[in-house]
């Protein structure tokens, strides 16, 4: 059997629910059923689209929680996320109906559903100690991900190539022009010296700003293959 990973087995759970709400639950029981009241109840009183349950104290191990606090801090410097929220949810069925729309291979649901919504409620709740088997998320598992999120669904990198590029280049050609005023102004004699470093300097130049402009493309390629919606609309009046 194929291991598709957490976020995608639970779109595919999603495309099966048919409720006007859809909780979802580990199954390792570390989030206790009985504490799904809670959910039940924050959604009665305020109707937002979303209520996450958040833990009073984590029962993960050392490793884990370090890892949580990396996809967290991810979330919350590169994708604009909460920083909060856990895989102990409670989702309205129109939310979910937008999820299915993104069909991309690395699926992370929470921040599809910042996406769609900002109507989003937390409620305290109680998490028990691992029973029966240990995380799936090992060390590299949890580095993937935080890897994953940062290509999948941030132009960082590629900004990064844009405005290296550019920074780049034009360290570069202040080098040529430095070399070529020596040359004039102070007479350099080596032979050939300052020929070929401008050379380099000014071809090494125009490369890497050509790099930065295709990183401009790949941006704008990104931003449309990411499905990211241009707005949402919650109620038509």
């Amino acid at each position: 059997h194929r291991n598709y990973g957490q976020h995608n087995a639970t779109i595919c759970g999603f495309s099966f629910a048919r409720g006007e709400f859809i909780i979802t639950i580990d199954d390792d029981l570390q989030h206790p059923p009985e504490e799904l009241v809670k959910l039940i109840n924050k959604q009665k009183e305020d109707d937002p689209d979303i209520v996450y349950g958040v833990f009073t104290r984590k029962q993960h191990s050392r490793v884990r929680n370090i890892g949580s606090q990396s996809v967290r801090r991810t979330s919350r410097l590169l994708l604009e996320g909460t920083g909060k929220g856990s895989s102990f949810r409670l989702i309205k069925k129109d939310i979910i109906s937008k999820l299915l729309e993104h069909t991309i291979h690395f699926v992370f649901i929470d921040q599809l559903l910042l996406w769609h919504t900002n109507d989003i409620d937390f409620v305290k709740v109680e998490h028990h100690k691992r029973r029966l088997k240990k995380s799936g998320y090992t060390t590299k598992k949890l580095f993937m991900l935080v890897s994953d999120l940062t290509y999948f669904y941030t132009n960082i990198p590629l900004k990064l190539m844009v405005w290296g590029g550019l920074v780049m280049s034009l360290i570069f050609f202040l080098f040529g022009i430095r070399f070529i005023l020596q040359k004039w102004l102070f007479n350099v004699t080596v032979p050939g010296y300052t020929s070929t470093i401008v050379t380099i300097l000014f071809s090494t130049g125009i490369i890497v700003f050509s790099l930065g402009i295709i990183g401009g493309y790949l941006s704008r390629i990104y931003m449309v293959q990411s499905k990211k919606p241009p707005f949402t609309i919650k109620k038509v009046l």
